[in-house]
């Protein structure tokens, strides 16, 4: 469970919650301005 913390955080916009079950395809980035979200993978495979 996230912390107060963290909840405070969301809630100013910093981090974004990704749900509660975890699996090997959830997205590790999100753009607040676009809302898209991509893995580590997808960030390096564009990288190149």
């Amino acid at each position: 469970m996230p912390t107060h913390e963290a909840f405070m955080l969301s809630k100013e916009g910093k981090i974004k919650f990704g749900g509660c079950c975890i699996t090997d395809t959830d997205p590790e980035y999100f753009c607040k301005e676009s809302e898209c979200e991509w893995d580590k993978e997808a960030a390096l495979n564009h990288a190149l």
